[in-house]
């Protein structure tokens, strides 16, 4: 009845990760600085900062992504929104 033995055929959901976690880990990985590796402009502001890190974090995040390189990359957006965060001090935009 089933052609590969009634084993669920390997998917990017089995496998535990999707192409768009793979991509924007190899994105992270090549990005030049902080502002680049979060997706925003330079001189943006604090809320767009906040934004683009929960966004790249529920992606990202350790219980939720296994795929290779996942950890260093979540690691790496953490730091890059803290010290852009510390850049900014009290102001509205960075």
């Amino acid at each position: 009845m089933c052609e590969n033995g009634g084993k669920r055929p390997v998917t990017e959901l089995s496998v535990g990760f999707t192409k768009e976690q793979a991509d924007t880990i190899r994105r992270i990985r090549n990005s030049k600085d902080s502002w680049d590796m979060l997706g925003v402009k330079p001189g943006a502001t604090r809320e767009e900062v906040n934004k683009a890190y929960r966004k790249l974090a529920v992606l990202l995040h350790p219980d939720k992504c296994v795929a290779p390189g996942s950890e260093d990359a979540f690691k790496a957006v953490v730091n890059a929104r803290t010290s852009l965060l510390k850049t900014s001090n009290n102001h509205t935009s960075l």
